[in-house]
């Protein structure tokens, strides 16, 4: 199966012919890998021989045909471990001999393979010295015990990393290894190849890659069985169904690629191949740009640290104190050639869109074109609601996060455009107005204004009611009214498609790379990555839809710090930004218009922030109580199941960071710049 992100370009690689055959060909890597096809049981012994001897270790091993003349597929690597062993042709009780020597010698299986059928099969397998206890392994299994050894494990806490099938009908034999690393997985057996593809493709919507394959059966009808594992992916491929000649053509592009091959297994008696491949990352280097000083050294230390650590490739970071930029830094943590992040370079700030369309509406509250008490009905087209509860719906509730929608209770539309088109009968894209249309036949989950729930979709109202109101549309209102007048002139509304990028705008990275239908219409490819057409960013607009830099984001916080004299609202609007809600009176963290806040102390000091997050995007903006303002932008989201959220590592060291500042610079980058 050539999966459709395979590039076509290639660039030059070393090739290294060993032995004579063609189907004992071996690739050098620049990444220290080495395969090989084909090869005879005495071949086989002499590559193991010279593979040792440069250091190479295998990681993939498959014997196929005839266990009396089986032919050998092969692939390895060269990394620090060198106690392993790998055997071929043994029956199952030497193999279970092998088993037996080799784990009182602290070996672990790795690869097991089945060759033949039942009595008279034959054992390939890997070892490799390490930790015994989270891996088990298991040979000569029927179909029924299989499953059953599977589900076994599963509640055990195992996934399948290698297995191995052969025969057909009462004749087939498999052999399992699991590992226990804590990685979600999900497995699959007797698939066809198109049932093979299509789990492939649901899986990868989802963040599984496969990691095990095998091909069994009849060559006029073979069936696979596979397992996927959810990590931080690299870029991989699969194939299955290849000839000898399709896999090498096949292989030597990869190769050019980049690529190397995880897993090779061949079936039947005219060899057809199945194959994963990954790419390494290249080596990453670190760059920092921008300007600082030295007293603002913890601040680079916090975000370099985490970066490499949590593999973030691009990263933005501006500070203020009163009012005066004293950082506007950016990182970039990646392989040496890649255009290094600028502070000018903009970026998704995702759910930190909401202060701004706060902002706006408040400007129209200002001019007293709206009141924050009035109902939305009042302005907006709701004659045709399913629930009667929306004609109470004000524009404070919407503000406040007390409309009515609980996204954890029912959805949050705004991911729900397959569904919302198939619903209305209405083309992809999506716009604000069909996402409104749809949601008006829906049931509120409570009374409006009787609780607090987050809801992007309140938010999407708010800019409607701002083009209503104004008679402009969103994007041209907040521009005009919110961010030219306090000196931001590069944010602007984005775009979900690569094609659309905004000038400066840097690339999201989704690590576990998936790949899902489109949202985007016609003018998309029908598969894409999440975070360029896995929702539709520009419908989006008032909730999470605002592109702009670190520095445009802290000179929108700074014009909050002298309510007397801020250039954007008139210092009762701001005052009135950090109260709290009627419902609020006792709590000291509540969402305020447009802002997360928290009471610090006795006195009334507060910190206001939000955060945003979308696949391929983490932001923040902090306003503290004693004058910093910040914001932090990052090219990625923690997307692992049961791994903390770097985010919030930022937030909690980004706080330590300037507590630990002792002597604050008194420049004023926001003059220099203007200068410029």
């Amino acid at each position: 199966m050539k999966r459709p992100r395979i590039l076509q370009n290639a660039f030059g690689c070393v090739v290294w012919l060993c032995l004579v055959q063609l189907l004992l060909s071996l690739a050098a890597f620049a990444v220290d890998s080495r395969y090989a096809i084909g090869s005879s049981s005495n071949e086989f012994v002499q590559l193991r021989k010279e593979m040792r001897e440069l250091r190479f270790r295998p990681i993939s091993l498959d014997a196929n045909g005839d266990p009396s003349s089986a032919r050998v597929s092969s692939a390895w690597i060269r990394d620090s471990a060198t106690n392993w062993e790998a055997v071929i042709g043994l029956s199952a009780e030497e193999y279970n001999a092998k088993v037996t020597e080799l784990s009182q010698s602290g070996y672990r299986v790795v690869t097991v393979d089945t060759c033949g059928t039942f009595p008279a099969e034959s054992y390939a397998a890997i070892w490799l010295k390490g930790e015994m206890s989270n891996s088990v392994q298991r040979i000569r299994m029927s179909e029924p015990e299989y499953a059953a050894e599977f589900r076994k494990q599963a509640r055990a806490g195992f996934r399948p990393s290698w297995i191995s099938a052969s025969g057909s009908g009462t004749n087939l034999l498999f052999a399992a290894v699991w590992t226990k690393d804590g990685k979600p997985s999900t497995a699959r057996h007797n698939l066809s190849h198109t049932e093979l593809e299509l789990a492939c493709e649901g899986r990868e919507e989802g963040g599984y890659r496969p990691v095990a394959i095998s091909a069994y059966g009849n060559d006029d009808e073979p069936r696979f069985a596979a397992a996927w594992v959810q990590e931080e992916q690299p870029e991989w491929r699969i194939f299955h169904g290849q000839t000898t000649n399709i896999f090498a053509t096949s292989g030597e592009s990869l190769v050019n690629l980049g690529f190397r091959p995880e897993v090779i297994v061949a079936s039947g008696e005219t060899p057809r191949y199945a194959s994963i491949w990954v790419k390494d990352p290249a080596p990453r280097v670190l760059r920092i740009t921008g300007e600082s000083s030295d007293d603002l050294a913890p601040f680079d230390t916090l975000v370099t640290n985490l970066m490499q650590r949590r593999n973030i490739e691009r990263a933005s970071l501006a500070v203020t104190r009163n009012s005066k930029l004293l950082l506007a830094r950016s990182y970039t943590w990646s392989a040496e050639g890649t255009r290094p992040t600028e502070p000018t370079n903009l970026f998704r700030i995702a759910s930190v869109s909401k202060p701004i369309t706060a902002a706006a509406i408040l400007k129209l509250v200002e001019t007293r074109k709206i009141s924050l008490d009035q109902r939305i009905a009042e302005i907006l087209d709701l004659k045709d609601v399913t629930d009667s509860r929306w004609s109470l719906i004000t524009i404070r509730h919407l503000l406040q996060h007390r409309g009515g929608w609980n996204r954890n209770a029912s959805f949050d539309p705004m991911f729900r455009d397959l569904k919302i088109s198939k619903s209305l009968r209405k083309s992809l894209p999506t716009s604000p107005e069909i996402v409104i249309e749809y949601m008006k036949g829906q049931a509120l989950d409570f009374d409006p204004g009787s609780a607090y729930a987050y809801s992007n979709f309140g938010y999407l109202l708010l800019g409607r009611i701002i083009e209503k109101i104004s008679g402009k549309p969103y994007e041209e209102f907040v521009k005009s009214t919110v961010l030219e007048p306090i000196g931001i002139k590069t944010m602007s509304v984005g775009y979900s498609l690569v094609k659309d990028a905004i000038p400066g705008e840097v690339n999201y990275d989704d690590p576990l790379r998936r790949v899902v239908p489109t949202v985007m219409g016609a003018s998309s490819p029908r598969r894409v990555p999440i975070q360029y057409g896995g929702w539709n960013l520009h419908t989006m607009d008032a909730h999470g839809g605002w592109v702009g830099s670190a520095v445009d984001l802290v000179r929108f916080a700074s014009a909050f710090d002298a309510p007397a004299k801020s250039p954007l609202l008139s210092e009762e609007w701001i005052n009135a930004t950090w109260a709290r809600p009627e419902a609020e009176k006792t709590n000291s963290t509540f969402y305020g218009l447009g802002w997360q806040m928290r009471i610090t102390d006795d006195v009334g000091h507060f910190n206001a922030w939000h955060n945003g997050s979308l696949d391929g995007t983490s932001t923040l903006l902090v306003r503290r109580f004693d004058g910093l303002n910040w914001a932090v932008l990052l090219n990625k989201r923690s997307e692992l199941p049961g791994v903390p959220d770097f985010l919030n590592e930022f937030d909690r060291g980004i706080h330590k960071a300037a507590n630990s500042v002792t002597n604050w610079p008194t420049h004023d980058l926001f003059l220099k710049r203007k200068a410029e």
